[in-house]
């Protein structure tokens, strides 16, 4: 058993809801390979993927594409999705790497923001923050570039 064993047996179950196939099947290969005590389905429709919410009591993790339009299923967006079911742990991947995306999403409930051009290593680091009850929040939001720097110190 790894360090994260007894950390992570409360997520058992998980649901990787993306349109992409490619991205659907990696995903979920990725979690299945590293979480093996975690039962994972995939949906690429809201359809599929409420029928799995319901069918699970919705008290697991949903690693849900960025780009899926929720109105169907929440008319308010991901804080829709969370009043409908508050005991998800909620994960966006998304290939914008915005950081004012990253914060509305996380303002709006979501428990972490992956770039999809995260490296893997980095990827399973967030799946397992989130899993143990944590936020996850990419680096893309606290680095500071150089010319934010500059700007800072030189008073403008």
């Amino acid at each position: 058993m790894n360090y994260w064993g007894n950390i992570l047996s409360a997520v058992s179950r998980a649901l990787v809801w993306e349109r992409q196939l490619l991205c659907r099947s990696g995903l979920a290969s990725i979690i299945r390979r590293e979480f093996s005590h975690c039962d994972v389905a995939t949906a690429g429709n809201a359809e599929e993927a409420l029928g799995w919410l319901t069918a699970s009591g919705a008290q697991d993790m949903l690693v849900l594409d960025g780009g899926i339009d929720l109105k169907s299923v929440a008319p308010d967006g991901i804080r829709g999705l969370r009043h409908r079911f508050p005991q998800l742990s909620l994960v966006i991947v998304d290939w914008r790497r915005d950081r004012d995306a990253v914060l509305r999403a996380i303002s709006d409930g979501a428990h972490g923001f992956i770039p999809k051009d995260m490296e893997q290593n980095e990827m399973l680091q967030a799946f397992r923050q989130v899993m143990a009850g944590q936020v996850y929040v990419p680096p893309i939001v606290t680095d500071v570039d150089k010319e934010t720097l500059a700007k800072g110190s030189s008073g403008s």
